[in-house]
C-alpha cells in the first residue's frame, strides 16, 4: 500500500517493482492495481524506463474524488501518457458531484469516507454517486461500490448503517449493491 509515482521515488526501485510485478502476471497470472494522486510523476516513470507498451498485469489509476481533481487527473490515463492495460479511476472518498463522460475508462470505484483518527468523516451524498453510476451506465464503463462510509447521506437525511463505514450492501439501497469489475483487458 503506497503510491509508486510518489516524487521520492527512484527511477531504479520503480524498474524493480515494476519488473516484479510483470514477473508475478506471467508466472502466477497476478494482476496489480496501481493508483496514484501523481500522474504527471507516473508517466515520468514509465518513459524513464522506457514503458511505452501497456504492462501486463498491471492497472494504473487515479484517485479523483472530486470534479477538480478528475479533471486534472483523469486526462493523463486517456492521452496516452500512461501506456496502461486498464485505465481506471478511485472515486473514493467521493466529495462532491463528477458528471464527466467515463468512457475509455475501463472501471471506476466509488466509495464514502470511514471515521479516522484525524478528523469526522466529510459527507458523501449518494446523489453524487447515483449520477456517475448513470454516467458509467452510458459509457459502459463498470463501476464498483466499495462502502457508503461513515457519513453517506441521502435526500438530505443521514443514511444509517450498522456495520461500520457502510461496507455490508445488504444494508445499501438496493439499486447502490453494485459491484461489478472489468471483464476483459489487455495483458
Amino acid at each position: 500500500m503506497g503510491d509508486i509515482a510518489h516524487e521520492r521515488m527512484p527511477s531504479e526501485w520503480f524498474a524493480r517493482i515494476v519488473e516484479v510485478m510483470t514477473e508475478a502476471h506471467a508466472k502466477r497470472g497476478h494482476v496489480f492495481q496501481c493508483l496514484t494522486k501523481r500522474p504527471g510523476n507516473l508517466a515520468q516513470l514509465l518513459a524513464a524506463i522506457n514503458a511505452r507498451e501497456p504492462l501486463s498485469g498491471i492497472w494504473s489509476g487515479v484517485s479523483a474524488g472530486d470534479q477538480k481533481h478528475w479533471s486534472e487527473r483523469v486526462p493523463w490515463l486517456l492521452n496516452g501518457a500512461i501506456p496502461n492495460c486498464l485505465p481506471w479511476v478511485s472515486v473514493e472518498l467521493q466529495l462532491g458531484l463528477i458528471d464527466d463522460d467515463p468512457s475509455g475508462l475501463g472501471w471506476i470505484v466509488i466509495g464514502g469516507e470511514s471515521k479516522t483518527g484525524r478528523h469526522a468523516p466529510r459527507m458523501f451524498d449518494l446523489a453524487w454517486a447515483y449520477r456517475l453510476i448513470a454516467r458509467c451506465h452510458e459509457a459502459r464503463v463498470p463501476v464498483f461500490i466499495k462502502q457508503l462510509g461513515d457519513n453517506a447521506w441521502c435526500d438530505g437525511n443521514r443514511f444509517q448503517t450498522l456495520q461500520h463505514a457502510g461496507t455490508n450492501p445488504a444494508e445499501w439501497p438496493n439499486d447502490l449493491r453494485i459491484r461489478q469489475y472489468p471483464t476483459a483487458w489487455s495483458g
